[in-house]
């Protein structure tokens, strides 16, 4: 049986760092690794408040508020993408719930 999820966006801030942090880490222990490597990957992977000040940081958040997804990215100049055109430099996406089955399993960058 599905259970549907009502989900909406909002804006991250530092006060959701923890809560962003422990989605990322659910998805990290999907990864069909072994634990040593998922552990030794997940600091690379966590946010911190200097993290804000650099990436545009978005939540999916359920009724209740709690994040269930995030998605993260740093805009780019024109100079710095092909033919002026702006956009992300970097972006990552990650759902823990749909990650065993998605194409979104692993972050990209």
């Amino acid at each position: 049986m599905k259970v549907a999820l009502s989900v909406k966006l909002r804006p991250l801030t530092a006060v959701d760092l923890d809560g962003a942090n422990a989605v990322i880490e659910a998805a990290i222990m999907t990864w069909q690794l072994p634990d040593r490597v998922k552990r030794l990957s997940l600091p690379s992977y966590r946010y911190d408040s200097n993290d804000l000040a650099h990436l545009t940081l978005v939540g999916a958040v359920d009724e209740a508020d709690a994040i269930v997804g995030v998605v993260s990215w740093e805009a780019a100049s024109a100079s710095d993408t092909p033919n002026g055109v702006r956009g992300p430099v970097a972006a990552r996406c990650i759902c823990p719930t749909h990650a065993a089955s998605s194409r979104y399993r692993r972050p990209f960058a």
